[in-house]
């Protein structure tokens, strides 16, 4: 399925699977009306594996400059893949004084960013990064 995706130039987009025809349905994080992905269901279906492919698709198909990773891992056996990922920022956080404050830098980041899109009047990462220079952008973070 990722071999058939095209990526696009200056969004955050991953294939989550096929539709009846076989044509691939993609998840746009960069919209407002798609910023998270819930991954849902029982033990042994499979939620960790979606969460995998879908993050090591991320890493393969964008570079660090374009995509940073904050990851939390409450087992600390789940994403041990990431460790020595260049897109990682930080540790893979596992316990809850540690996810708060990785939470807490991602507000931070978020507030500083929304004073750089106001100052260049655009209102998101997309035509932010389209209307500065190569090495003024910004990378998408996923957490």
């Amino acid at each position: 399925m990722w071999k058939r995706w095209k990526r696009p130039e200056t969004q955050l987009e991953v294939p989550l699977g096929e539709d009846r025809k076989g044509t691939v349905v993609s998840l746009n994080f960069s919209t407002s009306t798609a910023p998270h992905l819930l991954i849902g269901g029982t033990t042994g279906s499979g939620k960790s594996e979606a969460l995998n492919t879908i993050l090591h698709g991320m890493i393969r198909f964008y570079s660090a400059d374009e995509l940073k990773l904050k990851l939390i891992d409450p087992k600390s056996t789940e994403l041990v893949s990431f460790e020595d990922c260049e897109h990682l920022i930080g540790e893979i956080e596992s316990d809850a004084e540690s996810t708060i404050t990785l939470l807490e830098e991602a507000v931070d980041e978020m507030q500083a960013r929304y004073g750089t899109f106001k100052e260049n009047k655009v209102k998101s990462l997309s035509p932010y990064n389209k209307a500065v220079s190569a090495d003024e952008r910004l990378p998408w973070w996923v957490i």
